[in-house]
């Protein structure tokens, strides 16, 4: 009976961390900052290594939530085909993710990769610990219609001029 228990504590793990990634998409594309931020541990690192891009902590995060919001708007994850190992109170997540930004004459499909998260159970919840994006085609947020749509959120990502 013990290897049925611990399946199901499994399953029941797995579902809710499939809800921890639900909620990211929705947070980060309903403007809830404070929900997107709150789904990361303390200490979380969110990175895009191929833009040079990284936040450390939740204030970080909902920074980024933010400015995706203000320079981004319209934006709508799509995340698919979740493969979830679960270890106690750790796991690792790898899911297939696509972005799209809706504008009146045209819905743009910005971006395709991948998610690779790990997570961590604290106090019986779930937190995404580490988040790494990986873009298939990172050059695309810096070329023709989806440049354009993404110059300002990437301008005031990497430093420069804005808020």
């Amino acid at each position: 009976m013990e290897a049925l228990e611990q399946q199901v504590q499994e399953l029941i793990d797995k579902a809710a961390i499939m809800e921890v990634l639900a909620r990211y998409a929705i947070a980060v594309d309903s403007g809830d900052t404070e929900g997107f931020a709150r789904l990361f541990t303390q200490d979380t690192v969110w990175e895009w290594p191929q833009t040079g891009l990284a936040c450390t902590g939740r204030k970080a995060l909902r920074d980024l939530a933010t400015a995706i919001a203000r320079h981004l708007p319209g934006g709508q994850h799509v995340m698919s085909n979740h493969v979830i190992d679960v270890d106690g109170s750790s796991a690792s997540a790898v899911c297939e993710l696509t972005c799209f930004v809706s504008r009146p004459q045209k819905i743009h499909t910005v971006l395709q990769g991948f998610y690779r998260d790990r997570l961590t159970k604290i106090d019986g919840r779930w937190y995404i610990a580490r988040r790494m994006v990986e873009v298939i085609n990172p050059e695309i947020i810096t070329q023709g219609e989806i440049g354009e749509l993404y110059r300002d959120l990437i301008r005031v990502l990497t430093g420069g001029n804005g808020s």
